[in-house]
């Protein structure tokens, strides 16, 4: 509940050291739930009243649960969306825009929603970018996401009627320039090379290259027999996941193509015998030659610079992305193991060799981008593209404070003063 009654009134004088405590811890619950909900201002007005004006570090460590509010309210990126829960999500680099769009029909038989441009600090949506019917059709996967460009400019996906990559400006919503498909049939965009100046999508077996923002065709090659899913490298390569069936453990490998005039796709790393129950769904690093795996209860992680696959365990069906530059992993995992046993919350992280490194607050942070309908409840952690915002730009302590305190308007600040705990 937002509405505390008593407890979010603020003291005529200094108050009592535990009145104080108690009051902030009623102002960090309600900072999260207004997180939760998208109002970020409101979130951050509330983390701000449960710490003491003018606070050295030392002087935080008692209000520590309103600090780590505070902390999430501000690297938090939420956008509400009407309609059922099937969403998809993706989040430029600085975590200013966000674009979703969903899948499915809703509980009363309704149609899913538009893919939306939002401004998830200001919790506004600046444009509707394409009816679903258009962009996903019934095909669902890795590729129904939106993709956007690595300096965040345009986000891309995919039109099922007319077989082309729509393109959009992050700005304010503006149509660009489309590139017509490489093949025949359904297809899905692949995403952008980590440098920005080309756009690759699959159609029919076959991919397409164009330069951006040009959208001149650069390449067009085919693609291997059962290869589910494709990928760039951070280095300009190309990477595809192979798996020859559909048996849990049918014969596995991943692809590589370095994209030269006479190259083809070579053999990069055999992975029968070590995964079992591969999904589509891959990700990439940004830093080296490694990826994730997902699996039906399982993440793998597969090196291809060391030759190596790693099992980080069973997960259920979590959320995991590369951070710390590439050096670690991170897993988010529900009491411990599968989602359906219940339980907390954990992030696990690990290094490439799957060593535990134990878990950090500032990482969680990310993965308030993902779809979720509650901290307790994740949902529809497959259906997405990793996430590029990680968020790592959110000061901690004193200067947290000041940050926070330069985003709200003067009335809001106003307010904040008013009912701010004063601890005697």
């Amino acid at each position: 509940m937002l509405a505390l009654g008593w407890a979010m009134t603020g003291p005529a004088v200094a108050e009592p050291f535990e009145e104080a405590t108690a009051r902030s811890a009623a102002f960090a619950e309600a900072s999260v739930e207004l997180t939760r909900l998208g109002r970020r201002a409101q979130a951050i007005a509330a983390a701000l009243k449960g710490l003491p004006a003018g606070a050295e570090e030392p002087d935080l460590e008692p209000f520590a649960a309103a600090e780590t509010a505070l902390f999430r309210a501000i690297a938090a990126r939420v956008v509400v969306s009407d309609g059922n829960v099937n969403v998809f999500i993706t989040t430029s680099p600085d975590g200013n825009r966000v674009v979703t769009g969903g899948f499915g029909q809703g509980p009363n038989g309704e149609a899913p929603a538009p893919y939306l441009l939002h401004d998830p600090l200001s919790g506004t949506v600046i444009a509707e970018l394409a009816p679903f019917e258009a962009v996903a059709s019934d095909v669902y996967g890795p590729g129904a996401p939106p993709a956007v460009s690595p300096d965040g400019s345009e986000f891309a996906f995919w039109h099922m009627t007319r077989g082309e990559v729509l393109r959009f400006a992050a700005r304010d919503g503006a149509a660009l320039p489309t590139f017509a498909g490489a093949g025949d049939g359904p297809g899905y965009v692949i995403g952008y090379s980590s440098d920005g100046t080309t756009l690759a999508a699959e159609q029919g077996g076959r991919i397409g290259i164009w330069s951006i923002p040009d959208g001149g065709l650069v390449r067009s090659l085919g693609v291997p027999s059962d290869v589910r899913t494709i990928r760039w490298l951070p280095d300009g390569r190309l990477v595809g996941l192979r798996v020859e069936g559909w048996d849990p453990d049918a014969p596995a490998s991943l692809w590589v193509h370095d994209l030269e005039p006479e190259a083809e796709w070579d053999l990069a790393l055999d992975l029968t015998g070590q995964v079992s129950g591969l999904s589509q769904y891959i990700q990439t690093s940004d830093w080296g030659p490694q990826l994730l795996l997902d699996a039906d209860t399982r993440v793998y992680l597969a090196d291809l610079a060391a030759d190596r696959v790693v099992d980080l365990g069973g997960t259920g069906n979590s959320f995991h992305r590369f951070i710390r530059n590439g050096d670690a992993v991170a897993v988010l995992v529900r009491g411990g193991g599968f989602f359906g046993l219940g339980g907390a919350l954990v992030l696990r992280v690990t290094d490439l060799t799957g060593a535990e490194l134990g878990a950090e607050t500032r990482d969680w942070a990310v993965f308030d981008q993902f779809v979720t309908t509650s901290d307790a409840a994740p949902d529809n952690f497959p259906f997405v593209r990793k996430y590029p915002y990680l968020a790592d730009d959110v000061p901690l302590g004193t200067d947290l404070v000041a940050l926070a305190e330069s985003l709200l308007d003067p009335e809001t600040l106003a307010e904040v003063a008013a009912e701010r705990v004063d601890p005697d």
